[in-house]
């Protein structure tokens, strides 16, 4: 009976050895920041071969844009990215230079997890998850912190600057949108809706496609159906532009106040942003033979602005898509241009 009791205190001791042991693992991995990776393998190098109402200023090959929309911004001379500079460990940093010599001004490290930004001419935006969720606001000269707001649900899925407000949808599950002044104060909030924009007469949503409905009333104005929407529109002021992963991935317009088809270009990346230049009315877009096309706002012909060398890009790298991102700054009237699978970031001026 010795023998026995001894055997099973033994025991007792062993799984209450390996419980602690297993809390004390479990305790580790959950101080492992959430945004790590491994660092990615580069399989491609483009080199711009020509250009056509474009000058090239600059290019580095050490950029990490995060791969989500909203990544990369740029506003009165300065951009912006969330994502890894030179190292590729943590996708969570906000990085800013300056956008006519890519001098880089400030960085903020492990400020942004899983986050969406939104550079402006009052200042950087920045929405990501954490402890608590918040939504900064950052100097865009020098990166100083103004203001931080918490919300309490989950991860937020876009983040636009419209008409002085600051427009911020969330994931919970099922998506609500709050509508902030510039000082961070609540002015609206819309709970379970797939809306990503309001107004005071019309709010816009992502419903199997584009809808537009009557604010307060929810009235159906008009809908575009797209079962392949991909990428939160863009609202310019009588435009509404999207990007679509169907038909081999399309761009395309609406009319913003009818929902009429006005254009429609494909063969344009996976999961790759759309940018707009309002003085030259045109639309940028990749496409997948490895060229950055200038889409007539107004009639959708295109031309090509750049030309790649290696092409086509790669849609994927070691099984992992890879983000490719445009942001135009309208003042300053400079181009971005961020390619995923080669890590590099160009700058273009229109000519």
């Amino acid at each position: 009976m010795r023998m026995s009791s001894s055997y099973s205190l033994r025991k007792v001791y062993e799984i209450t050895f390996l419980i602690l042991l297993g809390i004390y693992v479990l305790g580790l991995s959950a101080c492992i920041p959430l945004s790590y990776v491994e660092p990615t393998p580069v399989f491609a190098n483009h080199v711009v071969e020509e250009t056509n109402g474009l000058t090239e200023l600059w290019s580095r090959d050490d950029v990490y844009v995060m791969r989500r929309d909203k990544a990369l911004d740029v506003s009165m001379g300065i951009g912006c990215f969330i994502g890894d500079l030179g190292k590729a460990l943590k996708y969570d940093q906000i990085t800013c230079f300056e956008s006519e010599t890519g001098k880089i001004l400030w960085k903020k490290e492990e400020a942004a997890k899983n986050g969406l930004l939104a550079a402006t001419p009052i200042g950087v935006f920045v929405a990501h998850t954490g402890f608590h969720n918040t939504l900064s606001r950052y100097d865009l000269q020098s990166g100083n912190l103004i203001w931080r707001k918490k919300w309490y649900e989950s991860n937020p899925t876009d983040l636009l600057f419209f008409d002085n407000q600051i427009q911020l949808s969330t994931w919970k599950p099922g998506q609500d949108l709050r509508v902030f002044d510039t000082d961070g104060n609540v002015l609206k909030f819309i709970n379970n809706t797939d809306a990503f924009l309001t107004t005071p007469d019309v709010t816009y949503l992502t419903v199997t496609g584009l809808q537009a409905v009557r604010t307060g009333t929810n009235d159906i104005l008009w809908e575009h159906i797209d079962t392949g929407l991909s990428l939160t529109p863009m609202i310019t002021q009588d435009k509404i532009l999207c990007r679509s992963e169907s038909n081999s991935g399309m761009a395309y317009a609406l009319d913003r106040k009818t929902g009429e088809l006005l254009w429609q270009v494909r063969d344009i990346v996976y999961s790759s942003s759309l940018a707009y230049s309002s003085e030259r009315q045109l639309v940028y877009a990749l496409n997948n033979n490895g060229d950055l096309l200038a889409i007539d706002e107004n009639t959708g012909e295109t031309n090509i602005a750049a030309k790649f060398s290696s092409t086509p890009f790669l849609l994927n790298v070691a099984g992992t898509a890879q983000a490719y991102e445009l942001a135009y700054d309208q003042k300053q009237h400079i181009l971005l241009v961020s390619l995923g699978d080669s890590h590099q970031l160009y700058a273009f001026r229109e000519e």
